[in-house]
């Protein structure tokens, strides 16, 4: 196949660090290894524009790109990641009215953003979008449920969320050597955040689990405490760190992707909040590395994580609950040791991101009357069994 590649909210070139631009990558990368040709037709970002007037001349420029880009590449369809209410998707209807298919991956649909003045031409002209889509596909559960209100569904597929598992896999070597170097005893467990320390919810999300582990502390729970990811936010949680569980937090910072599978290894269970996560993916590299995880119950936790199997999730807000929940795994070794082994057996038998990713490719190559074609490059290999919904 060949595909035109849009992102109206966060193009594959930015510079931050999100679960969008990773989720993205991702599906861009399983793609092209798989024999497609994938190619970017603008970096526009859509975001509030309706309440930004200054940002129309660039979309009239977007616009004279996508379409230059859609006859220098002549596609087969167009694939958006990624469209709402907030960066609703403006380019694809251009393809869909020269009689290109378009396939939408990631994309929303909220029919509570109608009722807001503020909300409400966004949620038009995505809506407008989706209903041209040959198709959309979704890795979350409420929002297949949502996309289903406003689409036949055989024109939904609900795939679920995955990682690359083979990235993952639990390293002796690598936990002795940072247990070392973080001066942990062996018998003494690691409790893992991975967090931006952003204003907001990701660091409340910190703020909750050192209120949960201040109450180990009290209770003479013997552990240790490390977060890995950094941000303005850094400075403030750990001086709150020190008052709550004084000597028993590490923040490392932010660090390199290739370096995370080791920390995992080094760790004994992880543990966040997970406010207002759409995926959580980390609860997914956790359990991957053999980490039991807990999370709250009302986000993508809970889309990862089988309750009282492969770790807990707990009611939102409720610090004892969570607490109960990390106090169980930090001192019953057994418990700890038998989630962690469901835990990784979970992930690879559900959310091996390139298996499950097949079927997405199967789905937009059955809309353009193709199958697999020779030259193709082979899925990576991996222990999961293929994802049927």
């Amino acid at each position: 196949m060949r595909l035109a590649f849009y992102t109206p909210f966060v193009p594959l070139n930015h510079p931050k660090p999100s679960g969008d631009t990773a989720i993205a990558r991702s599906i861009v990368d399983f793609l092209r290894r798989r024999g497609h040709t994938v190619s970017e037709t603008s970096h526009f970002s859509s975001t509030w524009l309706w309440l930004r007037p200054w940002k129309l001349p660039g979309l009239l420029k977007a616009r004279r790109e996508f379409r230059q880009a859609l006859q220098e590449n002549n596609p087969d369809a167009v694939l958006v990641y990624h469209s709402y209410y907030r960066a609703p998707d403006l380019l694809s209807p251009l393809a869909a009215a020269q009689g290109l298919p378009v396939f939408h991956f990631g994309s929303a649909y909220a029919s509570r953003r109608r009722k807001s003045l503020r909300t409400r031409p966004g949620y038009e002209l995505n809506l407008k979008s989706l209903r041209l889509a040959a198709h959309c596909f979704t890795l979350k559960r409420p929002e297949y449920e949502n996309l289903l209100r406003i689409m036949e569904p055989e024109r939904v597929t609900y795939i679920r969320p995955g990682i690359e598992t083979q990235r993952f896999t639990p390293d002796d070597d690598a936990r002795l050597l940072l247990r070392v170097r973080w001066n942990v005893p062996a018998e003494t467990p690691l409790i893992l955040t991975v967090a931006m320390l952003r204003p907001g919810t990701k660091s409340e999300g910190v703020v909750q689990a050192l209120r949960a582990l201040a109450r180990l502390h009290t209770d003479g729970v013997d552990f240790r405490y490390v977060v890995v990811g950094d941000g303005p936010e850094q400075s403030a949680l750990r001086h709150m760190a020190d008052e709550l569980i004084p000597g028993k937090a590490r923040f490392i910072g932010r660090i390199a992707s290739v370096e995370l599978p080791a920390v995992y290894s080094a760790s004994d269970c992880y543990a966040f909040p997970g406010i207002n996560e759409g995926l959580g993916m980390a609860y997914l590299e956790a359990q991957c590395a053999g980490l039991p995880a807990v999370g709250w119950d009302r986000w993508g936790a809970a889309e990862c994580i089988v309750h009282g199997e492969t770790g807990f999730v707990t009611p939102a807000w409720d610090t004892n609950a969570f607490a109960d929940a990390i106090q169980t795994l930090a001192t019953d070794p057994a418990t700890r040791l038998k989630m962690g082994r469901a835990a990784r057996k979970h992930v690879l038998a559900g959310h091996d991101r390139d298996r499950n990713y097949v079927r997405m490719e199967r789905v937009m190559e059955s809309h353009l009357g193709g199958g697999r074609t020779e030259g193709h490059a082979a899925v990576t290999q991996s222990a999961a069994p293929e994802i049927t919904q």
